[in-house]
């Protein structure tokens, strides 16, 4: 299991958490609740999170002080789910962090997320308009699935639903026609198309529509991204590949996220496909 000692290292609990509330299976339960000591002692940062590379490690070393859009799917869902059952200010720490992010990562002009904030020299990085898709799917995947711990009435339903839907019609701007965004979301044949972080979008706003966030338009749009993913898989022993994943990212500059080398059958675009799948299981296609 190891020490949990920064965001990375918090995404299993995830699963953990549905296996012990949906299915009543404890397997995971060790984890979840190393995760849950983890978001309830560390440190909080100047901003009211949590520094993304967390503390006592090499990478927090070497930058220390910053939040990356990653945290929002790595811990802050969790701290909802989780908290909404068993910690009520665990659960007040998870919903005011898309608020905090959004705050100092959303740009003005595109709508979309920076990926990161370095809190000393107070300024997103990258600077400019370099915006990557599977962060911004990652901020969007996160924000419906608190909306849908959450009754409707909560206190702060809407300005996270306001945040959803103005993120996902950002988003909407720069779908390509082959159905993918580009891995650099503003700049579509920048770099590539990247199938991890559009089965995410599109996942998110397939579930927008059900939860009656967005305009049926954008469910029709998510099942063309999965037709389109799927039929660039490719037929390899022992089955099929989901191709066009880009491996792990960091904040970069504008070429640093077009250099970032593309693979196949990676988790987490895998695991973003199978949620999609999911939730358009009963939907007809053409």
């Amino acid at each position: 299991m190891g020490t949990i000692n920064w965001a990375d290292k918090c995404p299993a609990a995830l699963s953990a958490l549905v296996l012990l509330q949906e299915y009543g299976r404890d397997e995971g339960r060790a984890n979840l609740d190393q995760v849950v000591d983890y978001l309830v002692r560390a440190p909080r940062n100047e901003l009211g999170s949590l520094d993304h590379l967390g503390q006592g490690n090499v990478l927090s070393f070497f930058v220390p002080g910053s939040i990356w859009v990653d945290s929002l799917m790595m811990w802050a869902l969790l701290a909802v789910q989780y908290g909404m059952v068993q910690n009520d200010s665990l659960a007040q720490f998870g919903l005011d962090q898309p608020l905090i992010f959004a705050n100092l990562l959303r740009d003005a002009n595109t709508g979309l997320f920076h990926h990161a904030w370095h809190v000393a020299e107070a300024r997103t990085f990258p600077r400019h308009n370099a915006f990557w898709l599977r962060g911004n799917g990652w901020v969007l995947v996160s924000l419906v699935e608190m909306l849908s711990a959450l009754d409707t009435d909560h206190p702060q339903y809407e300005p996270l639903a306001q945040l959803f839907v103005d993120l996902a019609t950002s988003l909407e701007s720069y779908r390509q026609p082959s159905g993918y965004w580009d891995t650099v979301v503003a700049e579509p044949g920048f770099a590539y198309e990247e199938s991890s972080g559009t089965a995410l979008v599109a996942y998110a706003w397939a579930k927008g529509n059900r939860l009656g966030l967005l305009p049926d338009r954008f469910r029709g749009q998510a099942r063309d991204s999965l037709q389109a993913i799927v039929s660039r898989m490719r037929r390899r022993p022992p089955g099929f590949t989901m191709e066009e994943i880009s491996r792990g990212t960091n904040p970069s500059f504008r070429w640093g996220y077009r250099l970032v080398p593309k693979d196949r059958n990676i988790s987490c675009g895998v695991g973003a496909l199978l949620l999609l799948s999911a939730e358009l299981a009963d939907d007809e296609f053409h």
